[in-house]
């Protein structure tokens, strides 16, 4: 459905506001899609993007390492680790090279757990997003790419 139908406003100061206000919605809607794909893992979206993260690396991460690689880097990237090692899907640890480092990695339960709803995600949502050609997503791509260069 097009955003002046869902929002139930036809008139926008230019374009370029409404495509923003396009993008935040759609970002929202997929947001409510993911999260409610992560409830039967009990995670947030939050909790998931640091798993993914994690799995994507080789070694340990630092919190501060973490937070640069999160979407929303305005996560609470300690408290996220906290609730994540008390669901026993991530360790922490002091680094055996700087102990005011903190070293944070993923458990076997926790490795397997974002296995399982990266798999579940990454399908549902291809299939959200194939109502546009593939060449189409690439484009949407590049588009916001050179948007965020401003």
């Amino acid at each position: 459905m097009k955003i002046d139908k869902e929002l139930n406003q036809e008139h926008y100061a230019n374009e370029y506001i409404k495509a923003v206000i396009n993008i935040r919605f759609t970002a929202s809607w997929l947001d409510y899609a993911m999260t409610t794909m992560l409830k039967p893992f009990n995670l947030s979206t939050q909790q998931f993007n640091l798993l993914r993260v994690l799995s994507w690396m080789d070694e340990p991460a630092s919190i501060r390492t973490l937070t640069e690689k999160m979407l929303d880097r305005n996560s609470n990237t300690s408290r996220l680790v906290d609730k994540l090692v008390e669901k026993g899907l991530v360790e922490r640890r002091i680094s055996d090279d700087d102990r005011r480092r903190v070293e944070v990695s993923l458990t076997a339960h926790g490795s397997n757990l974002v296995d399982e709803a990266n798999v579940l995600l990454e399908y549902a949502i291809t299939e959200k997003a194939k109502v546009i050609s593939e060449a189409d997503a690439r484009t949407l791509n590049e588009l916001l790419d050179n948007l965020r260069q401003s």
